[in-house]
């Protein structure tokens, strides 16, 4: 797995991108925790950017391929941003590597998903493997899932950039991540026993992790704080460039 690294501080924080992008569209997170004398570990997972997916589920995976970062790394003490499919990621491997992981600052979070959204996000892959959606329709798409309908008209600049790090992704390495989040595991039950310290951030008007699955997340965690972010998209740190420090901060 490919990984980029920040920062040269003994403190270690992996840093995961989410679906759509590489770990390209993190950077301004990594760059703040370099900032911090924080390192940096900044991956693209399986599928994405210069990682090149294998055999069987992506989502199992990525799981892999973060434990043997780990492993490789020899993280004894550990810290992990994520932003949503990677909150994810996150929370599993929290959860699996008990209290070596200390903090968790998650984006968007997503421990489990209703059925409906496992559907809808099925049928979007299918729409993928079918070629059902024209190239536009596809962008707008993206755009619709990632930014605020104000913030979108506002910033064509900014929706511009973040179409062209889609347009390197493999469509067919994204259709199958959306076909297995249909069987995608459900984190809740086990969020009881997080030993993590956890700081969530939402933007209200993200309709890909609708900020229900945030404020359920933080209900269900012994130790979190939400922080809720009215008006904002699912890309809220890029939205409000503020809240990157905030992030950072929160690790």
């Amino acid at each position: 797995m490919f990984v980029r690294a920040l920062g040269d501080g003994a403190e270690s924080v992996l840093v995961l991108h989410g679906q759509l992008f590489d770990g390209r569209v993190m950077l301004p997170i990594a760059e703040a925790l370099a900032a911090r004398g924080k390192r940096a570990l900044v991956p693209d997972l399986p599928g994405y950017g210069q990682t090149p997916l294998g055999e069987g589920n992506p989502l199992e995976q990525a799981r892999e391929a973060l434990l043997e970062l780990v492993a490789r790394e020899e993280l004894s003490s550990l810290s992990v941003v994520g932003l949503s499919l990677g909150t994810f990621h996150a929370t599993r491997l929290a959860l699996e590597l008990g209290p070596r992981v200390k903090r968790l600052a998650l984006i968007g979070a997503l421990a489990g998903l209703p059925e409906e959204a496992r559907a809808g996000l099925a049928g979007f892959g299918d729409a993928i493997d079918q070629r059902a959606m024209s190239p536009a329709e596809m962008d707008a798409l993206v755009i619709q899932r990632m930014f605020s309908p104000a913030f979108a008209a506002a910033s064509p600049e900014i929706c511009k950039s973040l179409l062209a790090l889609f347009a390197e992704l493999d469509l067919s390495a994204l259709a199958g991540e959306l076909h297995a989040l249909g069987h995608l595991p459900d984190l809740r039950p086990q969020i009881s026993g997080l030993s993590a310290a956890l700081s969530l951030f939402c933007g209200a008007l993200d309709v890909a992790t609708p900020i229900e699955l945030s404020r359920e997340l933080a209900q269900l965690a012994p130790r979190a704080k939400l922080r809720e972010l009215p008006g904002v998209g699912h890309l809220c740190f890029v939205e409000k460039p503020a809240l990157v420090a905030e992030i950072a901060d929160a690790i």
